[in-house]
């Protein structure tokens, strides 16, 4: 909010921040969805373009409470368009622009952020990732999908696979239920 005060007859433009009890966050999903259990779940996301991007701040509405966010890629122009971040966001990674949005639906939530290529950085993936309690695997290649898919078989975590085709002509989604689903 913006306020004007006065101080020795000149005005001056000011900001004030508002951050609600933690307990109004959700008060309006309460008996809708289990914002309760949803916070102690942590969910790591790779992969924060339009579709990424959008699933995490779903989850933080919903009232998911803790964010792995996996990405090296920055924001450019071209993909202002449909993702979720804007102008000001240009060059910053998308890890770190994602992350400010979420703690904007939610000053509580526990964000932990990667700039990372999976592909070459195994072992710190599978570090993040083991503790959590769902991978959205929002990916652009082949080869993360399969590293992820290996991870989630390994540390028997459910995860779901989207993606959309080239030109945006279509796209699919596959949840993996480690061990009892197709994977």
């Amino acid at each position: 909010r913006v306020f004007i005060t006065q101080t020795n007859g000149s005005l001056s433009e000011g900001f004030t921040k508002f951050i609600p009890q933690h307990s109004e966050l959700y008060s309006r999903s309460q008996g809708l969805l289990e914002t309760s259990v949803l916070e102690d779940c942590k969910v790591g996301i790779v992969g924060l373009g339009s579709g990424g991007s959008s699933v995490a701040i779903e989850l933080a509405k919903a009232g998911v409470g803790k964010f792995v966010l996996i990405d090296f890629d920055r924001l450019e122009l071209a993909n202002l368009a449909r993702h979720i971040c804007g102008i000001g966001d240009l060059g910053r990674y998308k890890t770190k622009a994602v992350r400010d949005l979420l703690y904007g639906k939610n000053p509580y939530l526990q964000v932990d952020t990667a700039e990372i290529n999976i592909n070459n950085s195994l072992d710190q993936t599978k570090l993040l990732l083991k503790d959590c309690n769902l991978i959205i695997a929002a990916s652009d290649n082949n080869r993360s999908r399969f590293n992820l898919n290996s991870i989630a078989l390994e540390y028997k975590i459910p995860t779901i696979f989207g993606r959309a085709l080239t030109r945006a002509c279509g796209g699919d989604v596959l949840r993996v239920r480690p061990y009892e689903t197709p994977c």
